[in-house]
Protein backbone atom coordinates (compact mmCIF):
# COMPACT_ATOMS: atom_id res chain seq x y z
CA UNK A 1 0.00 0.00 0.00
CA UNK A 2 2.77 2.65 0.93
CA UNK A 3 4.87 1.22 -2.85
CA UNK A 4 1.19 2.27 -4.42
CA UNK A 5 1.26 5.59 -3.14
CA UNK A 6 4.88 6.46 -3.74
CA UNK A 7 4.42 5.08 -7.50
CA UNK A 8 1.41 7.35 -7.65
CA UNK A 9 3.47 10.32 -5.87
CA UNK A 10 6.04 9.85 -8.42
CA UNK A 11 3.59 9.57 -11.73
CA UNK A 12 2.17 12.61 -10.34
CA UNK A 13 5.55 14.69 -9.53
CA UNK A 14 6.36 13.71 -13.39
CA UNK A 15 3.49 14.68 -14.79
CA UNK A 16 3.69 17.74 -13.35
CA UNK A 17 6.94 18.57 -14.36
CA UNK A 18 6.83 17.26 -17.74
CA UNK A 19 3.31 19.36 -17.79
CA UNK A 20 4.87 22.87 -16.31
CA UNK A 21 7.03 23.44 -19.67
CA UNK A 22 4.87 22.46 -21.99
CA UNK A 23 1.93 24.42 -20.46
CA UNK A 24 4.15 27.53 -19.97
CA UNK A 25 4.75 26.92 -23.45
CA UNK A 26 1.47 26.74 -24.14
CA UNK A 27 1.02 30.15 -22.49
CA UNK A 28 3.49 32.07 -24.49
CA UNK A 29 1.81 30.85 -27.32
CA UNK A 30 -1.34 31.60 -26.28
CA UNK A 31 -0.14 35.23 -24.66
CA UNK A 32 1.63 35.65 -28.63
CA UNK A 33 -1.64 34.57 -29.92
CA UNK A 34 -4.22 36.82 -28.12
CA UNK A 35 -1.15 39.20 -28.80
CA UNK A 36 -1.69 38.88 -32.22
CA UNK A 37 -5.61 38.40 -32.17
CA UNK A 38 -6.20 41.76 -30.81
CA UNK A 39 -3.84 44.00 -33.03
CA UNK A 40 -5.85 42.10 -35.88
CA UNK A 41 -9.26 43.27 -34.21
CA UNK A 42 -8.02 46.86 -34.03
CA UNK A 43 -6.22 47.16 -37.34
CA UNK A 44 -9.28 48.35 -39.32
CA UNK A 45 -9.65 51.30 -36.73
CA UNK A 46 -6.56 53.16 -37.57
CA UNK A 47 -6.72 52.60 -41.18
CA UNK A 48 -10.05 53.76 -40.94
CA UNK A 49 -9.13 57.18 -39.01
CA UNK A 50 -5.80 57.62 -41.54
CA UNK A 51 -9.02 57.34 -44.15
CA UNK A 52 -10.97 60.14 -42.25
CA UNK A 53 -8.04 62.82 -42.28
CA UNK A 54 -6.95 62.35 -45.38
CA UNK A 55 -10.84 63.47 -46.60
CA UNK A 56 -11.59 66.09 -44.01
CA UNK A 57 -9.73 68.55 -46.02
CA UNK A 58 -10.62 67.13 -49.24
CA UNK A 59 -13.84 67.88 -49.14
CA UNK A 60 -14.21 70.93 -48.02
CA UNK A 61 -12.44 72.04 -50.98
CA UNK A 62 -15.08 70.27 -53.20
CA UNK A 63 -18.05 71.82 -51.03
CA UNK A 64 -16.01 75.66 -51.78
CA UNK A 65 -15.57 74.40 -54.90
CA UNK A 66 -19.03 74.10 -55.85
CA UNK A 67 -19.96 77.47 -53.94
CA UNK A 68 -16.86 79.22 -56.63
CA UNK A 69 -19.01 77.77 -59.77
CA UNK A 70 -22.01 79.47 -58.57
CA UNK A 71 -20.12 82.88 -58.31
CA UNK A 72 -19.35 81.93 -61.98
CA UNK A 73 -22.83 81.70 -63.00
CA UNK A 74 -22.88 85.46 -61.65
CA UNK A 75 -20.07 86.47 -63.40
CA UNK A 76 -22.12 85.17 -66.52
CA UNK A 77 -25.18 86.87 -65.55
CA UNK A 78 -22.88 90.20 -65.97
CA UNK A 79 -22.40 89.10 -69.42
CA UNK A 80 -26.25 89.40 -69.75
CA UNK A 81 -25.94 92.68 -68.53
CA UNK A 82 -24.92 94.32 -72.43
CA UNK A 83 -27.73 92.91 -73.49
CA UNK A 84 -29.51 95.69 -73.92
CA UNK A 85 -29.73 98.69 -76.82
CA UNK A 86 -27.30 100.56 -74.72
CA UNK A 87 -24.67 98.58 -73.01
CA UNK A 88 -25.17 98.54 -68.98
CA UNK A 89 -22.43 97.69 -66.43
CA UNK A 90 -21.41 94.28 -66.65
CA UNK A 91 -23.56 91.78 -63.85
CA UNK A 92 -21.98 90.32 -60.90
CA UNK A 93 -22.78 87.66 -58.37
CA UNK A 94 -25.74 84.93 -58.99
CA UNK A 95 -26.86 87.29 -62.01
CA UNK A 96 -28.81 89.66 -60.77
CA UNK A 97 -26.55 92.24 -62.33
CA UNK A 98 -27.46 90.57 -65.68
CA UNK A 99 -31.10 90.52 -65.50
CA UNK A 100 -30.71 94.66 -64.48
CA UNK A 101 -28.19 94.89 -67.92
CA UNK A 102 -31.03 93.18 -70.09
CA UNK A 103 -33.02 96.30 -69.48
CA UNK A 104 -32.72 99.05 -72.76
CA UNK A 105 -29.95 101.17 -71.25
CA UNK A 106 -31.49 104.47 -72.83
CA UNK A 107 -35.24 105.79 -74.21
CA UNK A 108 -34.71 107.38 -77.36
CA UNK A 109 -36.67 109.96 -77.69
CA UNK A 110 -39.51 110.53 -79.92
CA UNK A 111 -42.94 112.43 -80.57
CA UNK A 112 -44.50 114.04 -83.59
CA UNK A 113 -46.50 117.36 -84.17
CA UNK A 114 -49.67 117.58 -85.81
CA UNK A 115 -49.41 117.48 -89.85
CA UNK A 116 -48.47 119.95 -91.72
CA UNK A 117 -51.02 122.45 -93.16
CA UNK A 118 -50.50 123.22 -96.77
CA UNK A 119 -48.58 126.45 -97.60
CA UNK A 120 -48.83 129.38 -100.43
CA UNK A 121 -46.62 131.18 -102.68
CA UNK A 122 -44.38 133.64 -100.53
CA UNK A 123 -45.27 132.31 -97.13
CA UNK A 124 -45.03 128.94 -95.42
CA UNK A 125 -47.56 127.27 -92.94
CA UNK A 126 -47.95 124.58 -90.80
CA UNK A 127 -50.21 123.06 -87.92
CA UNK A 128 -49.23 123.18 -84.16
CA UNK A 129 -51.53 121.90 -81.95
CA UNK A 130 -52.00 120.28 -78.72
CA UNK A 131 -53.92 117.19 -79.04
CA UNK A 132 -55.07 118.16 -82.61
CA UNK A 133 -55.21 115.11 -85.38
CA UNK A 134 -55.99 114.84 -89.18
CA UNK A 135 -59.41 113.50 -89.73
CA UNK A 136 -60.49 112.04 -93.14
CA UNK A 137 -62.88 114.00 -95.29
CA UNK A 138 -65.83 111.75 -94.93
CA UNK A 139 -65.80 112.39 -90.81
CA UNK A 140 -68.67 112.32 -88.84
CA UNK A 141 -67.06 114.97 -86.48
CA UNK A 142 -69.38 118.12 -86.80
CA UNK A 143 -67.89 121.21 -87.93
CA UNK A 144 -66.50 124.09 -85.68
CA UNK A 145 -69.38 126.65 -85.56
CA UNK A 146 -69.62 130.03 -84.44
CA UNK A 147 -70.61 130.21 -80.99
CA UNK A 148 -68.78 126.96 -79.68
CA UNK A 149 -65.31 128.72 -80.81
CA UNK A 150 -63.26 131.50 -80.22
CA UNK A 151 -60.96 132.12 -83.16
CA UNK A 152 -57.92 134.51 -82.33
CA UNK A 153 -55.04 135.97 -84.89
CA UNK A 154 -51.56 137.30 -83.17
CA UNK A 155 -48.23 138.86 -84.37
CA UNK A 156 -45.59 136.64 -83.07
CA UNK A 157 -43.86 140.39 -83.32
CA UNK A 158 -45.38 144.12 -83.10
CA UNK A 159 -42.77 145.20 -85.00
CA UNK A 160 -40.43 143.65 -87.65
CA UNK A 161 -36.72 145.21 -88.65
CA UNK A 162 -35.39 144.82 -92.18
CA UNK A 163 -34.70 141.18 -93.30
CA UNK A 164 -37.04 139.92 -90.44
CA UNK A 165 -40.25 137.73 -91.57
CA UNK A 166 -43.19 138.23 -89.42
CA UNK A 167 -44.66 135.47 -88.33
CA UNK A 168 -48.27 134.84 -87.66
CA UNK A 169 -50.39 132.14 -85.92
CA UNK A 170 -54.31 131.59 -85.99
CA UNK A 171 -55.26 129.92 -83.67
CA UNK A 172 -58.69 128.17 -82.99
CA UNK A 173 -59.79 126.89 -79.60
CA UNK A 174 -62.76 124.38 -78.65
CA UNK A 175 -65.21 125.79 -76.01
CA UNK A 176 -68.21 123.40 -76.36
CA UNK A 177 -68.62 120.06 -75.01
CA UNK A 178 -67.61 117.71 -77.09
CA UNK A 179 -65.00 117.64 -80.56
CA UNK A 180 -65.28 119.13 -83.57
CA UNK A 181 -63.27 119.60 -86.81
CA UNK A 182 -61.88 122.52 -88.69
CA UNK A 183 -60.47 122.84 -92.29
CA UNK A 184 -57.17 124.65 -92.63
CA UNK A 185 -56.87 123.50 -96.21
CA UNK A 186 -56.22 126.19 -98.95
CA UNK A 187 -59.85 126.02 -99.86
CA UNK A 188 -60.93 127.00 -96.49
CA UNK A 189 -58.94 129.04 -94.81
CA UNK A 190 -57.22 132.16 -96.04
CA UNK A 191 -54.77 134.96 -95.66
CA UNK A 192 -54.62 138.52 -96.53
CA UNK A 193 -51.78 141.12 -96.07
CA UNK A 194 -52.71 144.81 -96.24
CA UNK A 195 -50.93 147.92 -96.29
CA UNK A 196 -52.80 149.88 -94.01
CA UNK A 197 -51.24 153.07 -94.99
CA UNK A 198 -51.75 153.18 -99.10
CA UNK A 199 -55.54 152.72 -99.10
CA UNK A 200 -55.94 149.45 -97.74
CA UNK A 201 -53.54 147.34 -100.78
CA UNK A 202 -53.98 143.99 -100.48
CA UNK A 203 -50.10 143.17 -100.72
CA UNK A 204 -50.46 139.47 -100.25
CA UNK A 205 -53.16 136.94 -100.58
CA UNK A 206 -52.51 133.22 -99.68
CA UNK A 207 -55.07 132.52 -102.64
CA UNK A 208 -52.97 133.81 -105.08
CA UNK A 209 -51.00 130.99 -105.08
CA UNK A 210 -52.20 128.03 -102.92
CA UNK A 211 -50.37 124.94 -102.69
CA UNK A 212 -50.98 121.65 -101.05
CA UNK A 213 -54.55 119.86 -100.38
CA UNK A 214 -57.60 122.10 -100.80
CA UNK A 215 -59.09 120.58 -97.88
CA UNK A 216 -57.21 119.65 -94.74
CA UNK A 217 -59.40 118.72 -91.92
CA UNK A 218 -58.09 118.53 -87.96
CA UNK A 219 -59.94 117.13 -85.06
CA UNK A 220 -60.21 119.89 -82.07
CA UNK A 221 -61.26 118.21 -78.72
CA UNK A 222 -63.03 120.64 -76.16
CA UNK A 223 -60.84 122.31 -74.57
CA UNK A 224 -58.07 121.65 -77.23
CA UNK A 225 -56.86 124.21 -79.88
CA UNK A 226 -55.81 123.75 -83.31
CA UNK A 227 -53.06 127.02 -84.58
CA UNK A 228 -52.19 127.73 -88.17
CA UNK A 229 -49.00 129.36 -88.60
CA UNK A 230 -48.18 131.67 -91.28
CA UNK A 231 -44.33 133.31 -92.17
CA UNK A 232 -44.52 135.85 -95.13
CA UNK A 233 -41.64 137.27 -97.35
CA UNK A 234 -41.97 140.42 -97.23
CA UNK A 235 -42.83 139.86 -101.28
CA UNK A 236 -45.96 140.99 -102.76
CA UNK A 237 -47.97 138.13 -104.04
CA UNK A 238 -49.05 138.01 -107.78
CA UNK A 239 -51.72 135.87 -109.33
CA UNK A 240 -51.77 131.80 -110.21
CA UNK A 241 -47.95 131.69 -108.55
CA UNK A 242 -46.77 134.67 -111.39
CA UNK A 243 -43.50 135.92 -111.07
CA UNK A 244 -42.89 136.98 -106.97
CA UNK A 245 -43.48 140.95 -107.11
CA UNK A 246 -41.12 143.78 -105.64
CA UNK A 247 -40.50 143.63 -101.78
CA UNK A 248 -42.83 145.41 -99.00
CA UNK A 249 -41.83 149.00 -97.87
CA UNK A 250 -41.65 150.10 -94.40
CA UNK A 251 -44.95 150.63 -92.79
CA UNK A 252 -48.19 149.58 -90.88
CA UNK A 253 -50.06 146.57 -92.22
CA UNK A 254 -53.22 144.72 -91.43
CA UNK A 255 -52.99 140.66 -91.80
CA UNK A 256 -56.74 139.03 -91.58
CA UNK A 257 -57.15 135.54 -91.55
CA UNK A 258 -60.46 133.61 -92.55
CA UNK A 259 -61.73 130.18 -91.52
CA UNK A 260 -64.49 128.73 -93.87
CA UNK A 261 -67.71 128.91 -91.81
CA UNK A 262 -66.31 131.12 -88.88
CA UNK A 263 -65.52 134.80 -88.00
CA UNK A 264 -62.69 136.64 -89.79
CA UNK A 265 -60.11 138.07 -87.87
CA UNK A 266 -57.28 141.07 -88.51
CA UNK A 267 -54.25 142.29 -86.35
CA UNK A 268 -51.71 145.04 -87.10
CA UNK A 269 -47.95 144.73 -87.64
CA UNK A 270 -44.97 147.56 -88.23
CA UNK A 271 -42.32 146.77 -90.53
CA UNK A 272 -39.39 149.16 -89.86
CA UNK A 273 -36.90 151.07 -91.67
CA UNK A 274 -34.25 149.53 -89.45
Amino acid sequence: MLALLLVLALLVIWAVRSGGPGGGGGSDQGGKQGGGEVPGTITPGPSSSESLISERPGGREESDGGTGGSGGSGGSGGTGGGGGDTEGPAGSGSGGGGADGEGEGGANGSGSGGPGAAGAGGGSAGVVSGGVEAVPADSTLPDCRPGSVEVTLRSEENRYAPGEKPVFRLTVRNEGGGACKVDFGTGATAFTIIEAEDGDEKVWKSEHCPKGARSALYKVPAGGTAVRTLEWDRRHSTPECGTPGAGAKAGTYLVEAEVEGLEKVRISFVLTKD
